[in-house]
């Protein structure tokens, strides 16, 4: 069920309907048994009664019994009442039994038994049996005037068994008008319910519809807008502030495709104005052209095949696409590699490294793209270090650093370092590097399972430490 009010109405009209039949049947029990009781009463009434009348009898062996009327003011309508011997003989039997004989139930002492039966008739009864003793039981023993202690008469007591019978045909009636009474008042309450749970519902989930229609109103223009958490329930305050976060990522995402789509027009208008003049000067005068115009034009060519095949490797590694598998890396040799392709750069500007790493240190990753990580670090502390400065790789367990002496950086610059296309204010007229370097370092990095930071720290003179710092955080290896 896809709808989330209907599931909780059908819940809940499942749950008060099961809870509304256990209640009723329980009334309803109830209710009979408490109707059952009082004919219970009235049967061992009348029972008393008719043991009242037949009491005592001048020392005759069933002392009054032929004085229980048979019909009249002590019997009612559907009221049956037979008394007999033990052994079964009638001694007094009502006359709206016309002959018949009510069903005996077992007996014992002076406990009252109570049965429900069918008579022979087909009419149904509530029955009532008890055992009594007739006749004088309290005569005097042994003094003047009374007979002697084991003789006959007066003495004597006889039991008799009597029954009474009720028809239950009222009874019945009364048990069909209470289940019909809590028939329809169940389904009086099931349609209120129904109501009251519709009418709950919308208004309880009023507030889900208005947050939905909330963030239908969001584009690309308005993700600078926040959700007010303070006036929706306590149970979507989650949900808005996760939104809120949501906002808040698509707001830094779109802002930086914006501002990648500003920097790669940037990037590219120069190269493309540049091949425009060229080609329009061979056009202009072909007699003119030479080797070298032909040169630079395969040079701006080749930087904006650059920027491209970066940009493409950046879409790849971003995407997860192109993560590789990963696995133990000797780093001494890519090391050594990388700073090869820098030595003509380096000896220029008199940059010298100092290399601290252990022959068989080895860091996880991909060879492919530890030899992109390293060749970019090390191309920027050659072309960017202070001129005559020193560059030192460290090398330990689970982390590699690379740091030299960087003049004219900010705090500010560091955080931004590895953005698209960000080149520092005095680099940004160069054309030999297009800002996309540090961007795939920490693409490769990333792809890797590593992570890499860059921070400004105390050099020891007038320049800051710019220090590349790669760590691996496997649970495994903990970051020193």
């Amino acid at each position: 069920m896809k709808s989330i009010q209907k599931r909780i109405t059908a819940w809940l009209l499942v749950g008060l309907a099961l809870l509304w039949m256990a209640g009723g049947t329980a009334i309803y029990l109830n209710a009979r048994s408490a109707m059952m009781a009082g004919i219970d009463a009235d049967n061992l009434g009348m029972m008393r009664q008719v043991r009242a009348v037949s009491r005592g009898g001048g020392g005759q062996g069933y002392g009054r019994i032929s004085e229980v009327p048979t019909s009249g003011a002590l019997l009612s309508d559907g009221v049956f009442h037979q008394v007999r011997t033990l052994d079964g003989e009638t001694l007094v039997r009502s006359e709206n039994l016309d002959g018949q004989d009510l069903p005996v139930p077992e007996t014992s002492g002076d406990t009252a038994t109570f049965e429900t039966v069918r008579l022979p008739s087909g009419t149904r009864v509530r029955l009532a049996a008890l055992q009594f003793a007739t006749g004088r039981t309290g005569g005097r023993r042994g003094g003047h005037g009374g007979p002697p202690p084991g003789a006959g008469g007066a003495g004597m007591s006889e039991p008799v068994l009597i029954v009474i019978a009720r028809d239950l045909a009222e009874f019945d009636r009364q048990s069909r008008r209470l289940l019909l009474a809590l028939g329809s008042i169940g389904i009086v309450v099931a349609g209120g319910t129904v109501l009251l749970l519709h009418f709950a519902l919308r208004d309880g989930l009023r507030p889900l519809h208005q947050l939905g229609n909330a963030v239908a109103s969001v584009d690309a223009s308005s993700l600078d807008a926040r959700f007010d958490n303070h006036h929706v329930p306590v149970e979507l305050r989650p949900i808005v502030e996760h939104l809120d976060g949501l906002m808040a990522r698509l707001e830094s995402g779109f802002e930086r495709e914006r501002r990648f789509s500003a920097d790669l027009a940037h990037e590219l208008r120069t190269p493309i104005a540049e091949l425009q003049v060229m080609a329009d000067l061979s056009i202009e005068w072909p007699a003119e052209r030479t080797d070298q115009q032909m040169r630079d034009i395969r040079g701006v060519t080749e930087r904006m095949q650059g920027v491209v095949d970066t940009l493409l490797q950046l879409a790849r590694l971003e995407s997860g696409s192109g993560n590789p598998d990963r696995f133990p890396v000797k780093l001494a040799p890519l090391i050594e590699a990388g700073w090869k392709a820098q030595v003509e750069t380096a000896e220029q500007r008199g940059i010298r490294i100092d290399i601290q790493c252990p022959r068989d240190a080895t860091m996880p990753g991909n060879p492919e793209l530890w030899q992109h990580v390293l060749g970019n670090l090390l191309a920027n502390a050659a072309e960017y270090a202070v001129a005559g400065s020193r560059v030192l790789v460290l090398v330990d367990d689970d982390s590699i650093g690379i740091a030299n002496p960087a003049a004219g950086l900010e705090p500010d610059d560091v955080a931004r370092m590895f953005e698209r296309f960000w080149r520092a204010d005095n680099s940004r007229t160069g054309y030999r590097h297009c800002g996309l370097g540090l961007s795939l370092v920490k693409a490769c990095v990333e792809a890797m399972g590593l992570e890499i930071s860059a921070s400004l720290e105390d050099g020891g003179n007038d320049d800051p430490l710019l220090v590349f710092t790669i760590r691996d955080p496997s649970p495994d290896q903990p970051a020193s």
